[in-house]
């Protein structure tokens, strides 16, 4: 195995597609860690802050490189651990703050989630708890004071030492398997990166660049900060149902509870009252709000008080991702005006020869558009396909980035492919010489020569007719129909790569295996392409 496919292999283990992290030694990890809190329940006064604080921290990917300072020296201090803070629903979002809001008649939980915007800012959004944490996040912020940090220094401080200390299991896991701590602490972070349904862009917003499978995916897809907030919360829900799944069936619900106090907490401690709450609890689906089950969770409210009114409006959703993504309308507006140029001034018999070869080239630059805008084909690398590497038009291969890589086409392309040809066989009998390329469609001059589309020359004829506008972005927006595919086939992150060709992830022939449920699946996906941007078919001829 080269040191090149080894590195694919491992790309596609470890991230979009892969195995999940074993939830059993999650789980097990987990229950050391209550077991740990229970049994220094003595030190550690406010046992319920400092987990609900660690969950957080856990939820949020926080704790992927806790205690390691950036010189990769051990910290010895709490500074990683943020000041946690309740707001009122009023407030204006910021880091570490919390909300609890009104869905209709039932309170829910809310967080500040950052956002990296087209335009480099960085700003706050409300998101909702998943519901697997409601239980244990909503009653507490109830009872929490505004603006108020909910740790002291000494609670940092232990809250450090409790995640820095070794964990010991209980005898009733004695035979379980563990997680190692810094995997157990970047759970989160695993499921997000190997999650094949989770978009780029919403992992983009989730994790750092140097964690991320994909760091250039921003630069091809958007989406805005309503479907990013239904991705986060949907995915957080999905990672934390398969633990709470594994722990009741192992029967491990009772080992995963921490108390929380009902009483003040400046009484003295054999006064106080305490209360058992489950870590992973069975969500009863009537108490979710009707609003975070359906599509308007999309939707980040605010409120605005007066004297004695109160107002709730809507937030306005940022975009993340793709600087020049073009518009969808714009596109097939501009296949339609060159539609009806190439319908205008298709010739007659008695056409001249130097008229035939500027239709032709005409036809042949429009083709050429159409195999970006269809295939997510690079302008930069094939602007054409090879006769020898295309196989009755079914299967075809270009050149790119020094590499063979496989090509997909739908039905509709393939069909214009035939049309242009026989265009391009009445023209070269009409030539004094042969015409001799390596290519299917390539230009000709007014003397009968062959020569390959240029990205120049594409980008001059696509500015001509849609301004401003260059055959990247065609590749940009099939990119984004990829992405936003939902009927007949919802692709995964793994296919739209393969269709994009990311070689640097092993995406290119011979690296994989493709199935044919897959492709089945790819090409469905592609022939809803036309359709979607109203292409209709044209005969040259």
């Amino acid at each position: 195995m080269t040191k090149k496919t080894s590195l694919a292999k491992q790309n596609r283990r470890l991230n979009s597609g892969g195995v999940m992290p074993d939830q059993i030694k999650i789980i097990t990890t987990l229950v050391k860690l209550c077991h740990q809190l229970k049994n220094r329940s003595t030190k550690y006064d406010n046992q319920e802050k400092l987990f609900i604080v660690f969950l957080y921290l856990w939820l949020t990917h926080q704790l992927d490189d806790i205690g390691v300072k950036p010189d990769g020296e051990a910290q010895v201090d709490s500074d990683f651990i943020p000041d946690c803070i309740k707001v009122t629903a009023e407030a204006v979002c910021k880091a570490h703050t919390f909300r609890n809001v009104k869905y209709g008649n039932r309170s829910w939980t809310e967080y500040a989630q950052l956002y990296h915007t087209q335009n480099d800012d960085q700003l706050y959004r409300w998101q909702p708890i998943p519901p697997s944490l409601h239980h244990i996040f909503n009653p507490f912020l109830s009872k929490m004071s505004y603006g108020t940090p909910w740790l002291t220094s000494k609670d940092k401080n232990n809250l450090f030492g409790l995640i820095k200390t070794k964990w010991s299991k209980p005898d009733s896991v004695k035979g379980f398997p563990s997680a190692v701590k810094q995997s157990f602490f970047k759970y989160f972070t695993h499921c997000v990166l190997i999650d094949n349904y989770l978009r780029n862009i919403t992992k983009n917003v989730l994790l750092p660049m140097d964690k991320l499978h994909h760091e250039s995916s921003s630069a091809y897809q958007e989406l805005d900060s309503g479907q990013i907030r239904v991705q986060i919360f949907q995915a957080q829900e999905r990672f934390l149902s398969r633990l709470i799944k594994q722990a009741n069936t192992l029967g491990l619900g009772e080992l995963l509870i921490f108390f929380r106090s009902i009483k003040n907490n400046n009484a003295p401690r054999s006064q106080r009252h305490k209360s058992k709450v489950h870590l992973l609890d069975v969500i009863d689906t009537n108490n979710i709000p009707d609003a975070l089950k359906s599509q308007s969770i999309r939707h980040e409210y605010h409120h605005t008080s007066y004297v004695d009114v109160r107002e709730i409006g809507i937030n306005e959703e940022i975009t993340v991702g793709s600087k020049r993504m073009i518009e969808e309308h714009v596109v097939a507006d501009g296949f339609k005006r060159l539609e009806e140029e190439i319908l205008t001034a298709k010739p007659t018999q008695s056409v001249t020869l130097a008229t035939h070869i500027d239709y032709y080239n005409l036809c042949t630059n429009h083709l050429a558009l159409l195999f970006i805008l269809l295939s997510g084909a690079r302008p930069h690398h094939a602007i054409s396909i090879e006769k020898r590497r295309s196989f009755n038009n079914q299967q075809v291969c270009i050149k790119d980035k020094g590499r063979l890589r496989p090509l997909f086409l739908g039905d509709y392309f393939k069909q214009q492919v035939e049309h242009y040809l026989v265009l391009q066989q009445a023209l070269i009998s009409r030539l004094p010489k042969a015409v001799h390329s390596e290519l299917l469609w390539y230009l000709l001059d007014h003397n009968g020569n062959p020569t390959a589309l240029s990205a120049k020359s594409l980008r001059m004829f696509m500015n001509a007719r849609i301004p401003n506008k260059v055959p990247y972005m065609l590749r940009h927006r099939f990119c984004q129909c990829a992405l936003t595919c939902i009927t007949p086939v919802k692709l995964t992150n793994h296919q739209i790569d393969r269709l994009m060709g990311h070689s640097s992830y092993g995406e290119h022939l011979g690296s994989d295996h493709l199935f044919p449920a897959s492709t089945k699946q790819m090409s469905a996906f592609l022939n809803t392409l036309h359709v979607r941007f109203n292409l209709q078919e044209i005969k040259y001829v």
